[in-house]
């Protein structure tokens, strides 16, 4: 099988939120094998996804999430560097202006 193009930001937008939708189920919830949930994340993913986007496997998508994860943690760990560095009276603007540059370097 042949490799597929890369994701774009829709298709990441579109995985977030499948994995939400049926990580948040209030029916099924946490009584599901990592396997079944996977299982349905594709299912989801698949069915509802844009017709123009590749085909994409259970595999895929699980990596393509765990990168997407990494990605927001590291997010996540410089925002929190930047706030407890934030001088009295800095703005949001200026915690913003520091994140770009420790993101940067």
């Amino acid at each position: 099988m042949p490799r597929s193009t890369g994701y774009s930001n829709e298709e990441d937008k579109f995985l977030c939120q499948v994995y939400m939708d049926i990580s948040q189920d209030p029916i099924i919830g946490v009584y599901q094998s990592s396997d079944h949930f996977w299982d349905r994340v594709a299912e989801s993913f698949e069915n509802r996804k844009n017709p123009t986007w590749s085909k994409r496997s259970k595999k895929s998508l699980q990596c393509r999430l765990q990168t997407i994860e990494k990605a927001s943690k590291k997010l996540h760990a410089c925002i929190k560097l930047c706030e407890n560095r934030r001088s009295s009276g800095a703005s949001s603007d200026d915690i913003v202006s520091i994140l770009s540059i420790n993101m940067f370097f």
